[in-house]
């Protein structure tokens, strides 16, 4: 059961070319929401949740009851999980 009170749309926007993009929406998991989230401009400096080729964002969220990762395409929206979790992050490397 998902609480719509907690889901968020996910969009992102092309600055150069003025468009943007629904990725659809998602229950984000509670780590997320309340460590990640409420501190957002700290952790953007060490911490990223865009893939090194920015074609898919990494987020951890609420599929059927459970913490799962799951890698989101920035061109089509499609989520794929990956393993269950709290909280991820793509590596700068």
């Amino acid at each position: 059961v998902q609480r719509r009170g907690r889901e968020l749309n996910l969009s992102i926007f092309d600055v150069a070319s003025g468009q943007g993009l629904s990725l659809g929406n998602y229950v984000p998991t509670f780590t997320f929401l309340n460590q990640f989230i409420l501190f957002f401009d700290q952790y953007a400096l060490s911490h990223t949740l865009w893939s090194p080729t920015s074609d898919a964002l990494v987020l951890p969220v609420i599929i059927d009851g459970q913490n799962q990762i799951a890698v989101i395409s920035t061109k089509s929206g499609r989520m794929s999980p990956i393993s269950e979790g709290r909280i991820a992050f793509w590596s700068r490397q």
